[in-house]
């Protein structure tokens, strides 16, 4: 009569994706971002953890920059047990661009003539503009609906 060993594994491992990089605002990413594909497994043990970027090869981890990224992950235990899971990644690196224009008549030394109009513009191509403000003259924030008009004196804004 012999000894027969018998290895029984038919749960699934645990599958995720760890994430590294500066947290920003509404889920997005504000540095490149590093994404590592992790798991467990307590029966049989990890085989393999790995990730494909936008359907592309499958590798353990993956350095993102600016854009939108769809991000499958997969984990396989020694068993042959297979886990899959999946996110969606934001990143935007670039800090928006905003313009600011008078429009008012110039006069000598740097001064206007005239009523001055400051109109501004913020531009954002990866993540988009969530929000403009503006302060005049020291006063509080608040939401850029439209230009601001300044009359006779010496403002800020």
């Amino acid at each position: 009569m012999g000894i027969f060993n018998q290895k029984v594994d038919t749960v699934s491992p645990d599958v995720s994706l760890d994430v590294n990089g500066s947290n920003g605002t509404n889920g997005w990413y504000v540095s490149q971002t590093t994404v590592t594909a992790t798991g467990s497994d307590s029966t049989s043990g990890l085989f393999e953890t790995l990730l494909s970027v936008d359907n592309g090869a499958w590798q353990s981890s993956a350095i993102l920059n600016d854009g939108v990224y769809n991000i499958a992950v997969r984990a396989v235990d020694n068993a042959g047990n297979t886990s899959n899971s999946s996110a969606t990644i934001f990143v935007d690196t670039i800090t928006p661009s905003l313009n600011v224009s008078l429009n008012g008549t110039t006069g000598k030394n740097g001064w206007h003539i005239s009523n001055v109009e400051a109109s501004a513009v913020a531009n954002d191509v990866t993540a988009g503009i969530a929000f403009l403000k503006f302060s005049a003259d020291g006063g509080a924030y608040q939401s850029y609906l439209s230009p601001v008009l300044f009359s006779d004196g010496y403002h800020t804004y």
